[in-house]
């Protein structure tokens, strides 16, 4: 799910994490690590690839995250914050045009747990350096146990100044840790397109 939890793993945990989407003509992959050094605290890093087979046009970059759940609860309200610092590189390919730039964001995060339903909320504003500018953004995210080792999933989030998203999903437990899912998800508004991802976790 692109909406971010608010919850960490237990101190000392591990994850790796590792997606593949398409979208029209782009590609995208990520893959990820995360460590909780102490109780409510987890760090991630992050990179990822994007390609326009269309344009020609290369993104690609690598990020730090910090979480922060002081308040966590097996039911009710569990409230923390996501503090993430990325450096990107831009290319075309076709006019051979290029770009370096870094990222910003600092997000809310509440969850909200009852029986087998889990509501994510998450407000927060983003910055990049090309823009040089605060960009609100924000998302909702639910999952409803279906089986043991199956949940739906569902997720509307968007940015200030471009059209929301909306999106469905399965994930499976197909071992102990180990969890894949596939999210299909379609841009609102007048340029509609749709996007399929596939993603893969193991926490130990």
């Amino acid at each position: 799910m692109s909406v971010d939890d608010a919850g960490t793993m237990d101190a000392g945990g591990k994850k790796v994490e590792a997606g593949w989407s398409k979208a029209g003509d782009v590609r995208a992959w990520e893959v990820a690590a995360g460590f909780s050094p102490a109780e409510h605290w987890e760090i991630g890093v992050a990179w990822d690839r994007e390609k326009d087979h269309a344009s020609r046009e290369r993104d690609r970059g690598g990020s730090l995250s910090v979480k922060w759940v002081p308040v966590q609860t097996d039911t009710g309200w569990s409230v923390g914050a996501l503090f993430e610092l990325g450096h990107r590189q831009w290319r075309s390919h076709a006019t051979d045009e290029k770009d370096t730039y870094q990222t910003m964001s600092a997000l809310g995060l509440a969850t909200y747990r009852t029986n087998a339903h889990v509501i994510h909320l998450n407000v927060g504003v983003a910055r990049d350096t090309q823009s040089d500018e605060n960009t609100a953004v924000w998302g909702l995210g639910y999952e409803y146990e279906l089986a043991e080792t199956v949940a739906l999933l569902a997720q509307y989030y968007g940015e200030e100044g471009s059209s929301p998203v909306r999106g469905v999903g399965v994930r499976w437990t197909v071992a102990e840790g180990m969890k894949v899912g596939v999210m299909v998800d379609r841009t609102t508004g007048r340029d509609r397109e749709t996007a399929v991802a596939l993603s893969w976790a193991w926490e130990f």
